[in-house]
């Protein structure tokens, strides 16, 4: 019921923010697409490698009077996943098993973009800003890809923030960027894994309109 409701309301926030680009001068909307690689990290995590994962949504590009800055709100719908190694047991030899945590949130990033050079049709900027990630779903697989079923999902925050940046170019219509998303805080329990941070490597691909 509280991811309907989440979503319900992202859905407002979009069509709030497309309508009013179509309104006031200087306003543009835009689509965009991300591969996404995230890592967990963690003293108590000894062995995890990053897993890919990708990302969708929109927002708008929205001028700060006559400045090099642009303020972009967006909304983003992503799916990223994270391969952790677990021993059983302490004794040398012992079995290691691997599972992948995928994890889908809801996000709405808050970016500031300066545009601190141009050459002809392009424009180079770097980008910071904050995230606020909503979870919408969450499951661990084992190496099999089949589902696995435990409690420690149920430990996993439903919010998430962090702090992203990076650089990009803009031609014309077509924006290209990458950034680094730092984790402000855990994502949860996860088993033999601590209380991980999650950071995320972003490439994104964009349409502005």
């Amino acid at each position: 019921m509280k991811r309907s409701i989440l979503l319900t309301v992202a859905v407002l926030l979009l069509i709030t923010v497309t309508a009013s680009a179509q309104v006031k001068p200087g306003i543009r909307p835009f689509v965009k697409f991300s591969m996404i690689a995230m890592s967990l990290n963690s003293d108590e995590i000894q062995d995890v490698d990053a897993g890919f994962g990708f990302g969708f949504g929109a927002g708008a590009r929205i001028p700060l009077g006559e400045s090099k800055f642009v303020f972009l709100p967006e909304l983003t719908y992503t799916d990223r996943s994270s391969w952790l190694r677990v021993q059983e047991g302490d004794r040398p030899g012992a079995l290691i098993e691997q599972f992948e945590l995928q994890l889908k949130h809801l996000e709405v990033p808050l970016m500031v973009h300066w545009n601190f050079s141009r050459a002809e049709d392009m424009s180079f900027f770097l980008m910071a800003g904050y995230v606020a990630s909503f979870l919408m779903d969450a499951k661990i697989e084992d190496s099999d890809g089949e589902n696995v079923e435990t409690s420690e999902l149920e430990t996993l925050n439903d919010f998430y923030s962090s702090i992203s940046l990076g650089f990009g170019v803009r031609a014309g219509v077509v924006q290209v960027d990458a950034s680094y998303r730092f984790g402000l805080g855990d994502v949860g329990r996860v088993e033999n894994g601590g209380d991980p941070r999650m950071d995320a490597f972003n490439f994104s691909f964009g349409i502005i309109f």
